[in-house]
């Protein structure tokens, strides 16, 4: 069984989609998926935050293509640290909701001879009195 951790790595880890995909456990597997996606959007929030303060620069201070390269990576590895210190609280959110939809590990809860005397029992049909 292969451990993956749920704090992400280097940003350009590509083996670490693989190894949430091939996780038995679903718990950990969400985690996981969990802190990429909030990594991903505070990746995003980032980039949005820098186009915006560049469109507020005067034309002598903007950067060259090169910098910005250099900086959108600061910005990426910069999610990362973010996350693994515990981040904005998106990835905790996401499992608390998602973690009541995984599948149940246990064995069944009831028989199926349980479940089957349960729904052969006939309903309440009363008849409803017309009122005038």
């Amino acid at each position: 069984m292969t451990r993956i951790s749920s704090d992400p790595g280097f940003y350009q880890d590509l083996n670490e989609l693989q190894q949430i995909k091939s996780n038995p456990d679903q718990r950990a597997a969400l985690d996981a998926a969990a802190g990429q996606f909030e990594v991903s959007f505070l990746q995003t929030v980032l980039k949005h935050m820098r186009s915006a303060t560049d469109a507020l620069q005067d034309e002598d201070d903007k950067i060259i293509k090169g910098q910005s390269l250099y900086r959108d990576m600061y910005d990426s590895q910069l999610a990362m640290s973010m996350v693994k210190r515990g981040g904005i609280g998106l990835r905790e959110q996401m499992v608390n909701q998602l973690a009541p939809s995984l599948k149940n590990p246990d064995g069944v809860v009831a028989s199926e001879q349980q479940t089957l005397a349960a729904f052969s029992q006939p309903l309440n049909s009363a008849k409803m009195k017309k009122v005038d």
